[in-house]
């Protein structure tokens, strides 16, 4: 269970075994990025992660999820909020390579 920065062609270009999700930070033009992941919302939660780590929350748009790019933005406001509610249920932690893993608490 992974999560990176990129770009819009490398998402595309990831093959995963498992759900994928991108968070855009437009002021910065980066992509917060979230692969190989056992749910959507491990997906999701690690890509805006990883965006939070470089920028501020309310500046990161979810972009994508699996391969369905994310235009409303009642659902991209829906997804930040329920990130913001129960990220603390979550334990992220960033391996060598700044990949952040995810798990749900205990």
């Amino acid at each position: 269970m992974l999560s990176s920065c990129g770009t819009p062609s490398h998402y595309h270009n990831i093959s995963t075994s498992g759900h994928k999700a991108s968070v855009i930070y437009p002021d910065e033009g980066q992509y917060g990025l979230s692969y190989n992941q056992p749910t959507i919302e491990f997906a999701v939660f690690a890509a805006f992660r990883n965006c939070e780590s470089v920028a501020k929350l309310s500046s990161c748009e979810l972009d994508y999820i699996d391969e369905r790019q994310i235009t409303n933005k009642g659902e991209k406001d829906d997804w930040r909020k329920r990130y913001l509610l129960n990220k603390d249920n979550y334990e992220f932690i960033t391996d060598s390579q700044g990949n952040i893993l995810i798990k749900k608490k205990d």
